[in-house]
């Protein structure tokens, strides 16, 4: 199941999950409160910010963009992280 407004994504069913980047939080694998698991597959420096490209063990992909100043550390590729975001900045799209 994946949090977000206007519900909750089901296995069941197939829906998109809308969600800025910057939003995306990355903390160790099994710190409390992840809602799952994925490896960074590409990163990319940015100045100011490293942005991720992050692939689910099932195989769906999301970006995630971590100001560098806020990061407690820069993700290695191949490196396995913990996905956080809040409910309230994530959209259920059919």
């Amino acid at each position: 199941h994946l949090p977000g407004k206007g519900g909750t994504a089901h296995a069941e069913g197939r829906r998109w999950l809308g969600i800025r980047p910057e939003r995306v939080r990355l903390v160790p694998e099994h710190a409390g409160g992840t809602l799952f698991a994925a490896r960074v597959a590409k990163q990319v420096y940015l100045g100011e910010a490293m942005q991720y490209e992050l692939r689910t063990s099932a195989g769906a992909a999301l970006i995630a963009k971590v100001p560098l100043t806020t990061a407690p550390a820069v993700w290695k590729v191949g490196a396995t992280a913990g996905v956080v975001w809040s409910h309230r900045d994530a959209w259920l799209l059919d």
